[in-house]
């Protein structure tokens, strides 16, 4: 009994196991976790996790996001067929943030092939911990061209960095709802790195 006990200091622990974690995907098949992306909700939320683009070679099919309960039980999945993801992360409603970096050149190619299922006008999507896509917007305040460099997100909203591009340098964006559809974006004046 005694050593079931872990001793630290002056005070002893106990550890129970609960269940067992198997990160299995829909056909059962366990998962390397060391291969996906992964984002955890706030207070032991779900957990979206997708293929790492740069470990795992996308398929005609595109990937998929999975979302699990902390105990490792797969709860939905979600088709995505975009590229260049940036950020992924959980908005304070239990939300999952996609946030991508649009490649204008594989977007053309899109419209001119007829290309279906490829996400051209978002650079943001929203979806619920069902799978089902909750709102999507675009980052762009002015149909301006620009790459995002890197992304916070926050309980109900977030900032981009843009990458400096030809004549604009970097600049913040915000917006500060992911739920409303029309919530604008705000560019900040001067940021000062």
């Amino acid at each position: 009994m005694a050593a079931e006990w872990d001793e630290v200091k002056t005070h002893f622990f106990h550890k129970r196991k609960l269940y067992d974690c198997q990160w299995k995907d829909e056909n059962g098949e366990i998962l390397d976790l060391n291969d996906f992306r992964i984002a955890g909700a706030s207070f032991g939320g779900p957990i979206a996790m997708i293929e790492d683009e740069k470990k795992v070679p996308r398929g005609e099919k595109g990937y998929r996001v999975r979302i699990y309960l902390p105990t490792g039980k797969l709860i939905s999945w979600i088709q995505f067929h975009g590229r260049g993801l940036v950020k992924m992360g959980w908005s304070a409603e239990e939300h999952l943030v996609l946030v991508l970096q649009l490649s204008f050149e594989l977007c053309e190619k899109a419209i001119k092939k007829k290309v279906g299922h490829i996400i051209i006008d978002a650079s943001v999507i929203v979806y619920d911990m069902h799978g089902k896509r909750v709102n999507e917007f675009s980052m762009d305040t002015k149909g301006e061209r620009f790459d995002i460099a890197d992304c916070s997100i926050w309980g109900t909203g977030l900032v981009v960095r843009t990458a400096p591009t030809g004549d604009l340098g970097i600049r913040l964006l915000a917006r500060f709802s992911l739920s409303e559809r029309d919530y604008p974006v705000i560019a900040l004046k001067n940021p000062s790195f």
